[in-house]
């Protein structure tokens, strides 16, 4: 994935850097991340570079677990805030794969939004595409049914054993795409 990030800073960084840029702009001033070296929330600053994730939650109730609400909030901006917090399979590989990408934060909607404050929700919901369009890497976690699933490819019983990775160019714009290998019949 590092060298994924690598093509794609050389080959079409400028474009990306303008999107960025604009969406860095008009970011929320209450956006927070985690910062994973310190185990802790952390509101964005300019230049501030983070990774987003896109999950899928499943059952709601097993989000209570691990969700920021105003009576934890406080306690979490504090070094090692995070510390004991049970996160789900999800989280947990995303928070180890923003460290071997050389990133240190990392925007998880479930506990960088303050779940019980309407006023934070409202803000945070209504700007998620400046929220995703600003990260520098969003990874996508949408082959398990719930926040249990982990990333594809993290684990040896990942469900995605059988995916290769292709380039593609979508309207001028160069992707890694996760095709399903297709058995060759001999001919």
């Amino acid at each position: 994935m590092k060298e994924w990030l690598e093509i794609c800073e050389e080959f079409h960084a400028e474009e990306c850097a303008k999107e960025i840029d604009e969406n860095t702009a008009n970011i929320p001033s209450c956006l927070r991340v985690i910062d994973v070296e310190e185990n802790r929330l952390v509101t964005v600053t300019p230049g501030l570079r983070y990774i987003a994730l896109s999950y899928v939650w499943g059952q709601v109730s097993s989000v209570f677990q691990y969700r920021t609400t105003k009576s934890n909030f406080q306690r979490r901006t504090e070094k090692g805030g995070l510390d004991g917090v049970v996160f789900p399979r999800t989280i947990r590989d995303a928070i180890v794969l923003v460290g071997l990408l050389g990133q240190r934060y990392l925007w998880v909607d479930a506990v960088c939004i303050i779940q019980d404050d309407d006023t934070d929700q409202a803000v945070q919901i209504s700007s998620m595409n400046i929220i995703y369009g600003a990260s520098h890497l969003t990874v996508v976690a949408a082959s398990g049914s719930d926040a249990e699933a982990g990333l594809s490819r993290a684990h040896a019983d990942s469900p995605s054993a059988d995916l290769v990775q292709h380039m593609e160019t979508v309207q001028g714009v160069r992707m890694m795409l996760p095709l399903k290998k297709i058995a060759r019949s001999p001919l």
